[in-house]
């Protein structure tokens, strides 16, 4: 799988546990702490935020402490240490002290948190329940600390592999609708209304309103931006091909291939409307993932490339230059 390179290499839970606790002691009693260092040791390991937050809600008497006011905060920011000044607590009263203060000033109010891809980038997530997924450039998903069985997808492309838990299914959100894993691995796509889902290993269902499909290996669902369904075929291995350097259709149309030339290069890929509906069936390696990536693809769909502003767009070839 790729990985942003941000992560260090894996080091022992244990390990992740007590620098978790340090962070809880020393975010306590409106101390100050350097934000920009516990941001960073949150997105040090992928385990990181999922066992602090646990530390930081051990304490289960501070439902008094949510009642009062508190700061409307998007993400978790820690409030400042004053130079000098720290002073230790033990027992029960440091537990107490810890929590009341992370949940007044820490914690956003729903335990929700964002992970956002930049185009070109592509970021794997691992969740506590033993589950994982992997995010395509562009793309956005809600977690919540809360549920970590349930997933939003607010844009984007994302594959999901999931451990299968009959007792309490591993939900995706996109939009009104929702897919629910009956023990599987699937790649789901949200771009511009329209919503993808393909399916790898075992089954998924879907539902949206009055429709529900139930889908295996090998089926994949498009519903377009009007709510119509077409259902189809896909090799299950082709699914999410992204993850491995790969691009994949079957007469799939130029704009959806521009949106994922777009996401998995970090380029501005656009298509005239004369060929945005035109189909195409083929493969292409992603490589460098830069210009020389578009044009191939241009070249392959039979359309040429040229240069628009920041970004590209792909047209029909002037005549003659064939």
């Amino acid at each position: 799988m790729t990985d942003t390179g941000r992560n260090p290499p894996a080091r022992p839970v244990e390990r992740i546990r007590e620098e978790a606790l340090d962070w809880v002691i020393r975010l306590r009693g409106g101390a100050a702490a350097d934000w920009e260092a516990f941001a960073a040791w949150m997105e040090s390991d992928t385990r990181a935020p999922a066992i602090y937050w646990r530390l930081a809600d051990a304490d289960a008497g501070v439902a008094e402490a949510l009642s009062a006011p508190r700061p409307a905060v998007a993400l978790p920011i820690p409030v400042r240490r004053a130079p000098g000044r720290r002073r230790w607590m033990t027992g029960g009263i440091l537990a107490l002290a810890a929590s009341i203060l992370l949940l007044l000033f820490l914690r956003p109010e729903s335990a929700t948190y964002r992970v956002v891809t930049e185009p070109g980038e592509t970021r794997e997530v691992a969740l506590e329940t033993g589950s994982d997924l992997l995010l395509n450039g562009g793309t956005e998903v809600l977690l919540d600390r809360r549920r970590p069985r349930e997933v939003r997808l607010v844009r984007g492309e994302a594959r999901f592999t999931v451990a299968h838990d009959a007792s309490r299914p591993f939900r995706v959100q996109v939009g009104d609708a929702e897919i629910v894993d009956l023990g599987t691995r699937f790649a789901v796509t949200q771009d511009g209304g329209r919503l993808t889902v393909a399916v790898a290993e075992g089954r998924v269902r879907y539902s949206a309103g009055s429709l529900r499909r139930d889908l295996s290996a090998g089926d994949i669902l498009e519903v377009d931006v009007k709510g119509r369904a077409i259902a189809g075929r896909v090799d299950p291995g082709d699914v999410a091909a992204w993850a491995e350097g790969r691009l994949v259709y079957d007469r799939a149309d130029a704009a959806r291939v521009a949106a994922d030339l777009s996401r998995a290069t970090g380029l501005e890929i656009a298509v005239a409307p004369a060929v945005a509906d035109k189909p195409f069936s083929g493969g292409l390696r992603l490589g460098a993932r830069d210009a020389g990536t578009v044009r191939r693809a241009a070249s392959l769909m039979g359309l040429t490339v040229r240069r628009q502003g920041t970004g590209w767009i792909l047209e029909e070839p002037a005549p003659g230059s064939r």
